[in-house]
């Protein structure tokens, strides 16, 4: 019970946590398109990924010394007060900094949120545990953008609000009575070539899903602008995204548990590209937008939660939070290729550029997946390291594989 009530705590924060993420990264794609350009709008959003990256290398390092919660605390607060100096220094080079320690504070947050769940479910059940995860994450963005309509884009307000949110999200961790996870093994570096070796599929969706999401979120209001949308159609646009990227999580989750990972990954990515590559025959004006883009947010947003279960199926015990700080920083660098280029792409090529991006950040998955000509074995099995008083990967001296299944999933 205790486990689960942590589980709940969590759950409970990071939905309060994205209200405020979602409200305030939309905002930041209008304002900064209006305030400055797209190409300015576009780096924004990329810079914020590479505060992703850098969380990813030091907020293990921060967990392993000081525990989940205290880390948690630290990152919401200092996510909030990045959020506040936006409306007051309207400066290109102040908004590209804070959204670089903005993006650090989201990736540590999300890095204990996806450690202490895993830490907390099986193989059998790690798919509908993380499923649950974005679901409530996705609601939270959704909700955000609703948020973005009461407050609406202009002065101070949404960044105040987003600000209060990402402080009240620290509550529910704060003040739950559930133990957090054991303190991890302190390394002096993410796990990459661990990760890689053990399960090289989980990185390379990590990527695809960070360049889609992250066009999707950052660009897909920029998107907006330059299609000559209403601040409401473009809240409404993104509302319809983050609705969409809940809808598939749980079937997708519970499938992911029963059927071989490596092939629902394949089956998503397949059928992402198929989606997107329709936005390009509806007219920009047409409602059939929202359709198509709820579609692929729908089929693409899982890929992130199947690319955590197939790494923690596979990696040790005991590494799953340096491996999700890999995770992390394979959706960051993902995260910052995507608004890069796409922010580059509607300057210059109009807004069809956009679903051009969209389509092409899955359908080279699937090529990944079959050129890796790992077997696509069966459901996946409990682990050894999910069970009490099994051999632990790192005490043995181990650091790869713990014997989950040997065909991989």
């Amino acid at each position: 019970m205790g486990t689960e009530a942590g589980a709940r705590a969590v759950l409970v924060a990071v939905t309060t946590l994205m209200v405020g993420f979602g409200l305030v990264t939309s905002v930041m794609g209008v304002r900064g398109t209006e305030e400055f350009s797209a190409p300015v709008a576009g780096l924004a959003g990329s810079v914020h990924y590479v505060g992703f990256l850098v969380g990813a290398v030091l907020v293990p390092r921060m967990i392993s010394a000081v525990g989940h919660i205290r880390v948690y605390a630290v990152l919401a607060s200092a996510a909030a007060v990045s959020v506040l100096v936006y409306p007051f220094l309207v400066l290109a080079p102040v908004w590209v900094g804070m959204r670089v320690i903005f993006g650090l504070c989201i990736s540590g947050m999300y890095i204990v949120a996806e450690s202490w769940l895993s830490a907390t479910s099986t193989n059998r059940n790690r798919g509908r545990w993380l499923a649950v995860y974005l679901v409530t994450a996705n609601v939270g963005v959704a909700v955000g953008q609703w948020v973005l309509s009461g407050t609406g884009g202009s002065g101070p307000l949404p960044f105040v609000v987003g600000s209060a949110l990402m402080s009240v999200s620290l509550m529910p961790l704060a003040l739950s009575g559930a133990p957090a996870p054991a303190l991890p093994p302190r390394l002096v570096r993410p796990p990459v070539r661990t990760v890689l070796a053990v399960a090289p599929l989980g990185p390379l969706t990590s990527i695809a899903s960070g360049i889609g999401v992250g066009l999707a979120l950052t660009i897909g209001p920029t998107y907006g602008v330059v299609a000559g949308y209403s601040l409401d159609r473009i809240a409404l646009m993104m509302a319809v995204g983050m609705l969409g990227g809940v809808l598939l999580q749980w079937p997708v989750g519970v499938a992911s548990d029963r059927l071989p990972r490596r092939r629902v990954i394949l089956a998503i990515a397949a059928g992402s590209t198929v989606v997107a590559a329709a936005g390009l025959v509806v007219p920009a004006a047409s409602m059939l937008t929202l359709v198509v883009f709820g579609a692929f947010t729908a089929l693409s947003f899982p890929l992130y939660s199947l690319a955590i279960s197939h790494v923690n199926d596979e990696i040790d015990p005991r590494l799953r939070v340096p491996a999700s700080a890999v995770l992390v920083m394979a959706y960051g660098l993902g995260s910052v290729i995507g608004p890069l280029i796409g922010g580059l792409a509607i300057h210059r090529l109009g807004p069809a550029s956009f679903w051009v991006l969209l389509a092409a950040s899955t359908a080279l998955l699937p090529v990944l997946a079959v050129a890796l000509r790992a077997p696509l074995g069966r459901p996946p099995a409990p682990a050894a390291g999910d069970r009490a008083g099994s051999e632990s990967g790192v005490s043995s001296g181990r650091v790869g594989h713990s014997p989950v299944r040997p065909e991989g999933s």
